[in-house]
């Protein structure tokens, strides 16, 4: 019963308004809903680009690490190859060194007692013996 009695109510409250007024309001509360709707469409594509732009500026700071990291990397390796390069100098100066036939011919004579041949032997393999000849 009481709904009854409050409907009429609210029924004549309405119809007090002229048809206009209330037009007036529909469009002012409509207008209000899209202002509103359109906010927050504005709002989401402004996160929208603030997240793209976050995200390809994390990108580019971490292309940059990776690229000083690689960069160190490869200094490093260069300094490695270039002492690697005195190495391998230094060992072949040593080698020359020990190659050399005057260093060969020491060692020959003072530890092993050899001795270069006074004259030249020819050998002939087989019963006969071995001739000197004498130069």
């Amino acid at each position: 019963m009481q709904q009854a009695l409050s409907t009429p109510s609210a029924h004549r409250e309405r119809s007090t308004y002229p048809r206009e007024e209330q037009d007036e309001r529909a469009l002012r509360t409509g207008r209000r809903v899209q202002e509103r709707v359109r906010a927050k469409r504005v709002f989401l594509a402004f996160l929208l680009v603030l997240l793209a732009l976050s995200a390809l500026l994390f990108l580019i700071v971490a292309l940059n690490i990776s690229i000083s990291q690689k960069g160190y990397c490869l200094r490093q390796l260069e300094e490695q190859i270039q002492e690697e390069r005195k190495a391998q100098e230094s060992l072949r100066l040593e080698v020359a060194k020990l190659e050399s036939p005057a260093r060969i011919e020491k060692i020959a004579r003072n530890n092993l007692g050899m001795i270069l041949p006074s004259a030249t032997e020819l050998v002939r393999a087989g019963k006969e013996h071995a001739l000197s000849m004498k130069p």
